[in-house]
């Protein structure tokens, strides 16, 4: 389906570079009509994830599943302050834990827990605030990493690297 989107924008500019004969109007409504056509496809296109979005959130419910077995309980996923997102809020007695996760297929290009820049603790920080005012959490906090390696046989390695940063 989404070969078949970027060949229909493809057609779409070649019909505006061959077709200066034909009225604004006229044009118009022949890509209305494209769209159309186009559309009855395009909610299948919007819910099909990339492999790295598969491996994104099967690392991510590998994680959960893991700080559950460890006695922690889930407080949220995906939590989003402006620009910000922590993957995990998990909670056990009087600790608050932020999780960061990262996956990689491979070590190609680092150890996966590297990835996580300045940048982004920095932003993950700024959520976490908001979040331990919105919830008036007074208690202990932690910022921790959960890396996951897929190994050849297609299993992810867990490593929990905890107080991270």
């Amino acid at each position: 389906y989404l070969h078949a989107y970027q060949h229909c924008n493809a057609c779409m500019i070649a019909l505006e570079c061959n077709t200066k004969h034909i009225d604004g109007n006229s044009m118009s409504s022949l890509k209305t009509g494209i769209y159309r056509l186009l559309s009855r496809s395009w909610p299948k296109v919007a819910s099909m994830k990339t492999a790295a979005q598969r491996m994104g959130q099967k690392a991510e419910n590998s994680a959960v599943h893991f700080l559950r077995n460890k006695g922690f309980a889930i407080k949220a996923r995906n939590y989003r302050y402006q620009r910000a997102e922590i993957d995990i809020v998990a909670k056990k007695r009087r600790l608050l834990v932020f999780v960061e996760v990262k996956a990689r297929s491979n070590d190609q290009f680092g150890e996966p827990e590297t990835f996580v820049s300045a940048r982004q603790q920095t932003l993950v920080r700024a959520a976490a605030t908001y979040y331990i005012l919105s919830h008036e959490w007074r208690h202990a906090i932690r910022f921790d990493i959960i890396a996951l390696r897929q190994q050849h046989d297609g299993q992810l390695q867990l490593t929990h690297f905890e107080d991270a940063f």
